[in-house]
């Protein structure tokens, strides 16, 4: 079952990073069983300080930016805050997890012409319904991304935005791909997404662009802390 499970992971992977980078083969993809999450910045981390399953995990935007849902003819969608969180579905073998929550507030839609109207954004994320995690790297690259996408109990990630009485339209992608990066003066990670998502539903655009900026922290001894690094295990250089 276990080897099912990590195929499955895998093909996920590789299928998002193929439709990123062109034309990727499976090859070029690092071991999944070497990617985890390090609470020291240290790479390769070693076994000690390898977070392990359910370690919680939230992130919120970076301040200063304002998250943007919806752009073009129809009006930008910006919102005053955005979070996520959940936890990690396995710490020694595999950096991936769970999304339990993800939500937007304060959002309003610049009306073409002048003015603004308050939205609401809403999806299907909980914890009984989460997104499914993955954090990788491809051969060549420097910066780990993040995977995410539909998991067997949840729907694909997406939401429904709804402004004033003409605007309310359901947006879906089968993956959101995330770069994970590194601000070396602050020593923070950060979640960075520019991602198109397509509609499914509702009287609006044919699609819409979702992006924004998280800053990662995981719960260590009880308390959250940025220092939370997606690396590779040590045993990958032995």
């Amino acid at each position: 079952m276990r080897l099912i499970k990590m195929f499955g992971l895998a093909a996920i992977a590789v299928g998002a990073f193929m439709a990123f980078v062109g034309a990727t083969s499976a090859s070029a993809v690092t071991s999944l069983e070497e990617t985890v999450i390090c609470k020291v910045k240290e790479d390769p981390c070693k076994a000690a300080n390898v977070l392990g399953e359910g370690t919680k995990i939230k992130a919120n935007q970076v301040s200063g930016t304002v998250p943007t849902l919806l752009a073009g003819t129809s009006g930008s969608v910006l919102c005053t805050s955005s979070s996520t969180s959940g936890k990690t579905a396995a710490g020694q073998n595999l950096a991936h997890g769970l999304i339990e929550a993800l939500s937007f507030g304060g959002c309003t839609r610049d009306i073409p012409g002048g003015g603004t109207e308050n939205c609401t954004v809403t999806n299907t994320v909980s914890a009984t319904k989460p997104l499914l995690a993955l954090a990788l790297l491809i051969t060549g690259h420097l910066e780990y991304h993040l995977v995410v996408t539909k998991h067997v109990n949840g729907d694909e990630p997406g939401a429904t935005v709804k402004c004033g009485f003409f605007i309310e339209c359901t947006f879906h992608a089968a993956e959101v791909l995330f770069e994970i990066l590194l601000d070396e003066v602050n020593h923070d990670t950060v979640l960075d997404v520019l991602q198109t998502l397509l509609k499914t539903g509702g009287f609006c655009p044919n699609e819409s662009i979702w992006h924004a900026k998280y800053l990662l922290e995981c719960e260590v001894g009880g308390v959250f802390t940025k220092s939370c690094w997606t690396k590779m295990h040590e045993k990958s250089v032995l």
